[in-house]
């Protein structure tokens, strides 16, 4: 985020150019337009936007890397140093979302691919690039934050022992896993365990009633354990099983819908493997499969079975264990062209008639899928990933692309309260620099959300799947954003709020029709300010708020713009960077100095895309280019202090990973600080070398965007503070302060006389716990003061001996908001923030 206000002038930038407003988009310039960008056949869903992102992040390696090349990766990563942290530093805290609520009471967090139930309910849920997270009451507890990845397909607990927990990595078609990981403590700690060949993926992995034989769907095939998962063998079944539905009484029975083969029965715990010839089954040319059975009739079973391509290829149901089938397919195509992404069918464990089928959307049908209700309420999300019920029939929840949703009468109503599940995926954010923050973003599934009050209520704004993000920084009421809405002439959309994000209006006028996906949307912080987006190969300015936009370059560029940033105002321009969709030197990224377009990526590594230009915080000629994906080891980060004539490379010992974002301190031009597809990293000598910078956060968090938090304009406990902020696709929006002021030459650091540690845990519901140490005896004092500097409670108060202390801070008394815990002594004061959430 920039602080300083600028005024601009646009009439160099605009002259020659207000024709092109009204023109049809420019015909892409072959090759360097993939049609990865700019498509003209029916757009695809949102599922397609996953693949896309990845796609496109990592070029020229693929989306969906795979095993051997995430242990590489993770080679190098491990390569680097942690940063030493002081007791002084604080963590990363996370702001949210912490669920967020649309238009009616349903609440939203992020995808759910599976989740774990015991006799009562929910326990445990797997979240798609998020990790497994506990349930605890109201709180939600992760328990993989130290795994070397976010992203499973499924989990199981042991029926005799609730602390052996399996969880398998990875999500078909979209990101290849880590394997399998055990625990025997309830998730405190976990091992890898081996997997014969391998397997990237997993479908669904599930104990059978002894608590010793585990069977797993995996991509390479059926894997089976007898020892509670310490070893695994591989049966004989063609690749792909997309499910298990296991036999209620007799569970060497069970089985497995195999892609393009149809469905196959094992009668002996998962050893060998039958192909199900029952009359009315299709034994080929089926794409992703679904099968459940019932416990209360277990000859009652039902398929759901995607066509190869895509699309609904029936429900299937037989009376007879499988001799016989007839096809109950719903009249509406619940799958919107995406089995390949989600097919999920649950049979009522009491009732065999009742099942409930899921796809994009919901069906229920309560007479054996003679007749089908399609499920439409706020509170059942939109993509289908797991139906599971209790034992006894009296809870149903279904996972979606939103969280879960929770049904104690067969699905006829949910209710989605308990969705406050940090696992939203960000792919562009924004904070605001007012007093209670305002952040907020885009994301892939759950539309535009954002908070206007740090982190305690989150909303989803503005529909579809999100795209950019701005806030004016002079006006925290005012932002934009872009969002891919699938309808009219454009597939991402501009979309304005001049009310704190609670209305918004659309503001396209003068943009050309495009099926361009992930456009941005960024301002020059001015005032009143200019604000910037990309069409195809051209780079829209509006100075109206974006009630009209014109093209800002006259003649389109030689490929399209991929990413777009706007730098400082220097008091005559602000410079502008086109990152342009080819790897080709000469035609990476265009630059405007205040008059001009110009070719700037003379001495960046050759051959490779240019991701993202980060402008300084301060200094108007100051940026830094990104290089895109993996393959240049060596030449990821460059600086340049000419707006890009001439670059220097600060890449250091940053590993070959795929790079998100730099953040410059405004101050110190040592001080550096990178987001990346795994992890954060930060110098302290200006990029000569680099250290891993992941206190608080998950070993595994996709960072994607980052923005400068500078609180120092604002009144407030905490108004003298400098903040980086990120965005990650999976674990919400983080916060971590920053130093202040210039530092020196690198050397010891003198022991600061009274130092405390940031609330754990943060936020809190009933309590947190606040640790601090004072170098010499003396008075102390620890109150805590809500955001109108009031006391709400006295903690401490009295002589305190030199060294270490701990206070527990009671917060069940306290209403959901923004407090600050304030240590007082004769030689300082510190001060932490504390948010409590009910």
């Amino acid at each position: 985020m920039r602080r300083l206000p600028a005024l601009t002038s646009l009439a160099a930038l605009l002259a020659g150019a207000v024709f092109l407003a009204t023109q049809p988009a420019p015909a892409p310039h072959a090759p360097d337009v993939p049609t990865r960008l700019v498509r003209d056949e029916k757009p695809a869903r949102g599922p397609e936007l996953i693949r896309h992102f990845f796609d496109d992040w990592h070029r020229p390696y693929p989306g969906d890397l795979g095993r051997d090349l995430q242990e590489r990766i993770w080679e190098e990563v491990k390569a680097v140093p942690e940063k030493a942290s002081a007791l002084e530093d604080d963590p990363w805290t996370c702001r949210g979302p912490f669920g967020m609520f649309g238009a009616s009471a349903a609440r939203n967090c992020g995808r759910v691919l599976d989740v774990d139930l015991d006799s009562t309910g929910i326990r445990r849920v797997a979240a798609a690039s998020g990790g497994i997270w506990r349930l605890d009451g109201i709180t939600w507890t992760p328990l993989t934050d130290a795994l070397n990845t976010q992203w499973i397909g499924s989990l199981d607990t042991s029926p005799t022992n609730p602390d052996l927990i399996l969880v398998g990595t990875g999500e078909p078609h979209i990101r290849a896993g880590t394997g399998l990981w055990r625990s025997t403590d309830g998730g405190l700690t976990w091992q890898n365990r081996p997997l014969p060949a391998s397997p990237a993926t997993c479908f669904r992995v599930r104990f059978l009633p002894d608590g010793q034989t585990v069977v797993g769907a995996f991509d390479l095939g059926i894997y089976r354990s007898t020892n509670a998962g310490l070893t695994w063998s591989r049966t004989a079944l063609p690749h792909w099983p997309t499910d298990l539905a296991i036999h209620p009484a007799n569970p060497s029975v069970m089985w497995t819908p195999v892609q393009d083969h149809g469905l196959f029965r094992s009668n002996n715990g998962g050893i060998t493997w039958t192909q199900v010839q029952g009359a009315g089954l299709p034994t080929s040319g089926n794409g992703r499969g679904a099968v459940t059975i019932s416990a209360a009739d277990p000859n009652r079973l039902y398929v759901a079975f995607a066509g190869l391509d895509n699309n609904l290829l029936g429900i299937f149901r037989t009376d007879d264990g499988g001799l016989n089938w007839i096809d109950v397919s719903p009249p509406d195509d619940y799958f919107w062209g995406q089995g390949w992404y989600n097919n999920a069918i649950g049979v009522s464990p009491t009732d065999p008639d009742l099942v409930l089928a899921g796809g994009g959307g919901l069906q229920r049908s309560s007479d054996g899928g003679l007749n089908w209700t399609t499920t439409a309420t706020a509170h059942v999300h939109a993509d289908v990933h797991a139906i599971e019920w209790t034992a006894d029939g009296a809870n149903l929840y279904v996972a979606t692309d939103g969280g879960y949703s929770h049904s104690t009468n067969g699905g006829l109503t949910y209710f989605t309260s308990f969705n406050r599940l940090p696992i939203t995926q960000y792919v562009n954010i924004d904070v605001g620099n007012e007093f209670p923050l305002v952040m907020g973003g885009g994301s892939q599934d759950n539309a535009v959300s954002l908070t206007i009050d740090g982190g305690i209520q989150w909303f989803v704004r503005w529909g579809g799947d999100g795209g950019g993000f701005t806030i004016d920084d002079h006006d925290n009421d005012r932002m934009w954003a872009t969002s891919g809405l699938w309808g009219g002439s454009l597939l991402f959309r501009c979309g304005r709020s001049l009310t704190g994000g609670t209305s918004w209006a659309d503001i396209n006028a003068g943009l050309p029709p495009s099926t361009q996906w992930y456009t941005r949307i960024r301002s020059d912080q001015a005032q009143p300010p200019t604000l910037y987006t990309n069409n195809g190969a051209q780079v829209y300015a509006s100075t109206n708020l974006g009630d009209l936009w014109t093209a800002a370059n006259a003649a389109p560029f030689p490929a399209g713009v991929r990413e777009l940033t706007v730098g400082v105002h220097d008091g005559a321009a602000t410079a502008i960077y086109a990152c342009l969709d080819s790897p080709t030197t000469g035609r990476r990224l265009r630059v405007f100095d205040g008059t001009t377009w110009s070719e700037r990526d003379a001495g960046l590594v050759p051959g490779v895309l240019v991701r993202k230009v980060a402008p300084h915080p301060t200094d108007p000629r100051r940026c830094f280019a990104l290089m895109n994906g993996m393959g240049t080891p060596g030449s990821k980060v460059y600086r340049s202090d000419d707006n890009g004539q001439n670059w220097t490379n600060i890449t250091g010992n940053l590993p070959d990973v795929p790079l998100a974002d730099l953040v410059a301190h405004p101050d110190d031009p040592q001080r550096l600080y990178v987001g990346t597809e795994f992890g954060a990293y930060a110098s302290e000598n200006g990029g000569m070398s680099w250290q891993r910078w992941n206190l608080g956060l998950p070993e595994a968090a996709i960072i994607t965007e980052m923005a400068l938090v500078d609180l120092r304009r604002s009144d407030g406990p905490s108004s003298d503070r400098l903040m980086v902020a990120v965005g990650t696709y999976g674990r919400g929006i983080w916060t971590r302060p920053i130093p202040m002021g210039i530092s020196a030459a690198p050397q010891p650091q003198a022991v600061a006389a009274v130092q405390m540690r940031a609330a754990q845990p943060n936020p809190a519901d009933l309590q947190t716990h606040l640790a601090f140490r004072i170098e010499h005896d003396g008075p102390a004092r620890l109150r805590v003061f809500d955001v109108r500097g009031r006391v709400v409670d006295t903690l401490l108060d009295g002589p305190v001996a030199a060294g270490d202390h701990a206070v527990t801070c009671e917060t069940r008394h306290l209403a959901s908001g923004v407090y600050f815990a304030r240590l007082e002594t004769a030689a300082g004061m510190v001060s932490r923030r504390i948010t409590v959430i009910r």
